[in-house]
């Protein structure tokens, strides 16, 4: 199981979403996922992802890129969470 700060890079013909996933800030990797799957996300999105074995285990909407500030009462659940909860 594989966890990626993912961000939405496009949305193909309406039918798939074409998501960059990075690891440590750099680019190591893409993912193509149904549009039926993550029918709330937009293009340039920020995603908490969680991939087993080439599927979409988790794809969480962030409100902002990991690292950034934000205020304390709008913080998410980690990725080792949801990934301690998927095990």
């Amino acid at each position: 199981m594989n966890q990626y700060i993912g961000v939405v890079d496009r949305i193909v013909d309406g039918e798939h979403v074409v998501i960059l996933l990075e690891e440590d800030g750099e680019l190591v990797d893409q993912h193509v996922a149904p549009r039926s799957e993550l029918e709330d996300v937009d293009e340039s999105d920020i995603l908490l992802v969680v991939i087993k074995d080439g599927e979409l285990l988790v794809a969480q909407q962030l409100p902002k890129r990991p690292g950034e500030s934000m205020p304390e009462s709008r913080n998410r659940r980690s990725a080792s969470d949801l990934a301690e909860d998927l095990s």
